[in-house]
């Protein structure tokens, strides 16, 4: 199944992390994580002050998350069912670090994931590419394991050699983040 949300005729504020670290705010007027780009229009002002917008093409390669901003009476994102959600911190290309919601299951695509972030505001949502991440840490589990793309993270078990402080983060640029597990003591 394919998903594309249409965010109506005055779009929807976002928060676009590239690869490269970079990190662009724009309009989106719809979002699609399988497209091959993104398009966004990004407001300014001329010379004069007269506001004015420019469109800019975004390859999704080069994208690392897309973060949709809360935006009250705008078109709302569809349910999303949370309820195996799990609680993560993502490192994204650039060193930006998220604590979000998220399926435990769909964390282990390939292409990517939504997460929900745990403080709603300024983001409603975020969807991780997963070229575009560092590191992925569970909050539920103890131990550390590399996960293969399309692997399951639910039930694998770490080596005993996988310590979380003994991995260097993977760099971006194709490679395959390490997905930490470790216990959260209230």
């Amino acid at each position: 199944m394919s998903v594309r949300w249409e965010f109506g005729s005055t779009g929807r504020p976002v928060t676009i992390g590239l690869v490269s670290g970079e990190v662009v705010n724009g309009i989106a007027p719809a979002f699609a994580p399988k497209s091959s780009e993104l398009n966004i229009r990004i407001p300014m002002r001329d010379q004069q002050g007269a506001a004015k917008s420019i469109s800019r093409s975004l390859p999704t390669k080069d994208v690392a998350y897309v973060a949709i901003h809360s935006h009250r009476g705008g078109t709302p994102l569809p349910e999303y069912n949370l309820s195996s959600a799990v609680r993560f911190e993502i490192q994204a290309s650039g060193r930006r670090k998220f604590l979000v919601l998220a399926d435990e299951f769909e964390v282990s695509s390939q292409l990517g994931f939504f997460a929900f972030p745990e403080q709603r505001e300024p983001h409603e949502c975020i969807y991780f590419y997963r070229h575009g991440l560092v590191r992925i840490t569970n909050q539920k589990r103890l131990g550390a394991v590399e996960i293969k793309p399309g692997q399951s993270i639910t039930g694998s078990k770490p080596s005993p050699a996988a310590q979380p402080a003994a991995q260097a983060p993977i760099r971006s640029g194709g490679a395959t983040p390490i997905i930490e597990k470790r216990t959260i003591h209230p």
